[in-house]
């Protein structure tokens, strides 16, 4: 029995000493005021400066994953309002102080794996003993661990598909639906402008034009665009011939006459034809 106490007591002295030998670097002591999801908190050190602490060496779910809101509440349980010791290797590149966490004598970072609240972060330093906690709690089915396979991804891959998904380049944003009164001319709309461009005139080769007049699609309603055309990316041989808008006098900073916009007779999507016409543009 002496015997088995004895390397109880060693254990948990390696087991300390080797978080404090990956970690400590600074020791910040004060009350949590707040829990932001399963592995971040704030600190209010001295009574009067707050600190945001990241749980380091583990990865709990984001708050809108499966389990993100009870990992949250996992850790709210062992810390809000308490008074904690982090032993912090510095910061984050968020800025947020990076450490392990005790709440008296529970280290709180592996309590929460040991809880099926939170992966261990392989990709970072932490304590070899970590990944046995998860391995029980994974084979116990314990937190996290009860939810579908599919449900259990990782936080660190969620984020990366999240990323990805949200991360739409112009090279992939879908083309406008063709326009069955073409010729089947090649159509290459640039996405942000102000309307589809036609045939410049004086364009070749899709070769960029500063103020030149432009013949450019007109809104489906009949109402004129009437925005400047700066700085316009010309695509070549494109047949549709809307509205032709003449920049006149655009150019010049003072007032007066700012051009005019020509309509040509079109036929609405409804079916009705507009006759041509032509307006002034206002003065600057």
């Amino acid at each position: 029995m002496n015997v088995r106490i004895a390397f109880g007591i060693a254990a948990v002295f390696l087991v300390w000493s080797t978080s404090v030998s990956l970690w400590a670097e600074e020791i910040l002591i004060g009350r949590v005021i707040g829990v932001h999801d399963g592995d971040t908190l704030t600190l209010l050190v001295d009574g009067r400066r707050p600190v945001k602490v990241r749980l380091a060496g583990i990865d709990a779910p984001e708050l809108t994953q499966p389990y993100g809101q009870q990992a949250r509440q996992d850790l709210s349980v062992l810390v809000f309002g308490q008074e904690v010791e982090v032993e912090s290797a510095g910061l984050d590149r968020y800025g947020r102080a990076l450490g392990v966490v005790h709440a008296g004598a529970i280290n709180v970072n592996a309590e929460l794996v040991n809880r099926g609240a939170a992966w261990v972060y392989r990709q970072y330093p932490h304590p070899a003993h970590w990944e046995d906690l998860e391995a029980l709690a994974q084979r116990t089915r314990t937190g996290l661990w009860r939810l579908q396979f599919d449900q259990r991804v990782p936080p660190w891959e969620w984020r990366h598909h999240r990323l990805q998904s949200t991360d739409v380049s112009v090279a992939t944003l879908p083309a406008p639906p063709a326009d069955r009164t073409t010729t089947g001319a090649d159509e290459r709309p640039r996405p942000g402008s102000l309307a589809e461009i036609h045939r410049c005139p004086n364009a070749q080769g899709g070769i960029v034009f500063q103020q030149q007049p432009c013949t450019i699609q007109a809104p489906a309603d009949g109402e004129l665009l009437e925005k400047q055309r700066r700085n316009a990316v010309v695509v070549d041989g494109m047949t549709r011939q809307d509205v032709l808008y003449q920049e006149g006098s655009l150019a010049g900073m003072g007032g007066g006459d700012r051009g005019s916009v020509h309509v040509r007779s079109y036929t609405r999507s409804d079916g009705t034809s507009v006759s041509g016409y032509t307006r002034s543009l206002p003065a600057r």
